[in-house]
């Protein structure tokens, strides 16, 4: 597709769309010049303008003359009648922090479901850092709604719900006791690709940068399996997301990050010490495709679902759950996509390819 098609704006509109979805955009708020959209997005200006055009056309956006672009005051609308309601408890920062952006991406799914089958969204943000454990949802809080909706990961949160209420979750593993079905990207599945990544580039050992928890934990243990047949690997634990560089200083192998923050941490620190970056001096793969949403976000290599359809995803299993509420939760993978960046496909040894990133 040419550059001004359709697909070069896409990672523009559908970021615009998920920062509305998660409170971040508001209506009569002000959005950044063409020019500068299009340089956080890398695409030319005639394609911003006709990403704009669309949502204009959608009518999520206004675009005055002479004045900007705005967010239409109808770009968010509930439901009038709601047939049920949904309580969606997520972190306050889901659309300003790249640890939770595909969270945004995920609740504009959601909605988008929800207002085709008249059902209106109850918001609940807390800080996810200042939870206390257990982190208890009072019957006060999801009061009248239908079911809950979990956005990010509660696992170390020693969540307690309100007895009767169905309860769905995006990329958590803690199931709590068959209460909660979850969402997620299939880890085997990208645990086989990221495997077969590093075996095509000579890998004999990688180096796996994971916490030791939740789903983290399950994507690395995957891979490691994975992997088992063709080399090595050497389990890295993480405390936070702002891994020790030093880890990054041992050559001779690859390194699979199992979420995209730290491997972006660890990219923009690198190439403040060495001038150059670490995804182009060693094989590295990340999950989760933080690099294809977030603007101005490092490109690497990943493995990545479509987060936008996974919120449409938790939206059916909240009303299948609803329909059959004897039913126990139950876990749902998503079959994900390898993106490989354009150079590291041209210096393929074996002929093949896969899907490039979109610019």
């Amino acid at each position: 597709m040419s550059e001004d098609g359709r697909i070069t704006y896409r990672r523009m509109t559908d970021h615009i769309r998920a920062m509305i979805a998660c409170g971040n955009y508001r209506a009569g708020d002000k959005l950044p010049s063409l020019r500068s959209l299009a340089d956080d997005f890398g695409i030319s200006r005639c394609a911003a303008h006709n990403g704009m055009r669309k949502l204009a056309e959608e009518g999520i956006i206004e675009m005055r003359h002479g004045s900007g672009i705005y967010i239409a005051s109808g770009a968010k609308e509930r439901p009038a009648t709601p047939v049920r309601r949904l309580a969606v408890i997520t972190d306050h920062a889901i659309g300003a922090n790249v640890d939770r952006s595909y969270g945004a991406y995920a609740l504009n799914g959601l909605q988008e479901e929800a207002r085709r089958h008249c059902c209106a969204i109850n918001m609940l943000f807390h800080d996810y850092y200042e939870l206390p454990q257990p982190y208890v949802v009072s019957s006060a809080e999801v009061r009248d709604c239908a079911a809950i909706v979990l956005l990010g990961s509660f696992d170390r949160r020693g969540l307690q719900l309100p007895p009767g209420i169905p309860a769905v979750g995006l990329s958590m593993q803690d199931m709590g006791g068959g209460r909660i079905s979850t969402i997620d990207l299939d880890p085997f599945a990208a645990g086989g690709m990221a495997a077969d990544f590093f075996r095509r580039r000579g890998c004999r050992k990688v180096r796996v940068l994971s916490f030791d928890y939740g789903v983290s934990e399950v994507r690395a243990r995957c891979f490691m399996e994975a992997f088992r047949e063709y080399g090595e690997t050497e389990l890295v634990p993480l405390t936070d997301n702002h891994p020790d560089i030093s880890l990054l200083e041992v050559a001779g192998c690859g390194y699979f990050f199992t979420s995209g923050t730290p491997c972006e941490y660890a990219e923009r620190v690198y190439f403040a010490r060495h001038g150059r970056h670490f995804r182009d001096r060693v094989p590295l793969l990340a999950l989760d495709g933080k690099s294809l949403l977030v603007p101005r976000y490092q490109p690497v290599n990943t493995v990545a679902v479509d987060w936008v359809e996974a919120g449409r995803a938790l939206f059916t299993e909240a009303m299948r759950r609803l329909e059959s509420p004897h039913t126990a939760g139950r876990k749902i993978y998503l079959y994900p996509r390898l993106y490989e960046l354009a150079s590291d496909v041209e210096e393929r040894t074996d002929g093949s390819r896969a899907e490039g990133i979109e610019p």
